[in-house]
């Protein structure tokens, strides 16, 4: 009796045991599911998924690859991804709809952002009195702007016509007379007469992309999205150091050809640069002015009707 009574009370620890233990252990979080596209900016994220870095940070990415970039902004707010790489002004609109935070700034387009002017139009001076195709209410927007008030030329002084960067091959030069636009469709409209005017290098850190969750997905999987940012960082110094191989990684990452790789005008964001960015400044050095630019620009333009707290907005924690 003695030892049957041992045997069950070994049986009931065992299945208690067991319960526990199973009761304990944590399902795996799902993917998380990022949306890239076809820009220097978002190589690191093909980087890390090809060379097994965010494996080895024990994170699951899921990345879903956009044709065209508008797209992401949009599904982030439908909730068909859970982070992208997205220009600070092209983001802010949708935070009435969806609470998100800027973790970390990822690059900064510097040069790669064009404006295109027909042959008769050799300066800024000359920009007085024409159309100049941009696409309103987003960061082309202020980019013109900004660059129309460095050449003393007011606002009234030309006419913006709406133009989406994408559509500037068709727009040009026959509905406008100047046009903002990046690779590849900046290479169509140089060859249909066109000349770089101006580029983002005259606008530091103004086109600037910010890795952004909804704040639900910050606060629920802190420890992946901090996975998520050391991968990130980890691959950007990779391809720093090994630019001869980028193209053929990321290609396969993406799922292109390594021809249809291009880089240069854009500045992609080492930890310790990403790191000063996400400190409070008073001009183009920090995140915080540049949002803050964002924010007085839309809210002006009538798009933004209530205007974030940027400390809720900008998250700096995950690069501390």
């Amino acid at each position: 009796m003695k030892r049957i009574g041992l045997i069950c009370i070994f049986l009931v620890w065992s299945i208690l045991f067991s319960a526990c233990g199973a009761a304990a252990t944590p399902k795996p979080n799902r993917p998380l599911k990022i949306g890239v596209n076809l820009w220097p900016g978002l190589y690191p994220a093909a980087i890390a998924k090809e060379k097994g870095i965010f494996a080895k940070h024990n994170v699951d990415v899921e990345l879903v690859y956009y044709a065209s970039y508008p797209d992401e902004a949009s599904d982030l707010v439908a909730n068909k991804v859970d982070g992208i790489s997205v220009i600070i002004g092209d983001i802010l609109s949708t935070s009435t709809q969806k609470d998100i935070q800027f973790v970390f700034p990822v690059d900064a387009s510097d040069g790669a952002d064009e404006l295109i002017a027909g042959p008769d139009i050799k300066t800024g001076a000359d920009l007085k009195g024409k159309r100049i195709g941009v696409s309103f209410g987003a960061y082309g927007e202020l980019f013109v702007r900004t660059l129309l008030k460095q050449s003393n030329i007011a606002l009234t002084d030309v006419t913006l016509v709406n133009i989406d960067p994408e559509a500037a091959v068709t727009a040009f030069p026959s509905q406008v007379d100047v046009v903002h636009t990046y690779e590849p469709y900046a290479s169509e409209v140089l060859k249909q007469g066109g000349h770089v005017l101006f580029t983002s290098h005259e606008t530091p850190n103004l086109v600037m992309g910010m890795m952004t969750f909804p704040a639900s997905i910050v606060n629920q999987r802190p420890q992946d999205i901090q996975a998520f940012a050391d991968a990130w960082f980890e691959a950007v110094d990779w391809m720093y150091a090994n630019p001869n191989d980028v193209p053929a990684v990321v290609s396969k990452g993406f799922g292109l050809k390594p021809e249809d790789i291009w880089s240069g005008g854009v500045k992609v964001f080492t930890r310790s640069e990403s790191t000063a960015l996400m400190r409070p400044a008073d001009d183009s050095s920090s995140a915080y002015y540049i949002t803050q630019s964002y924010v007085d620009f839309l809210s002006i333009a009538g798009i933004l009707t209530t205007k974030p707290n940027l400390k809720n907005l900008i998250n700096p924690s995950f690069l501390q």
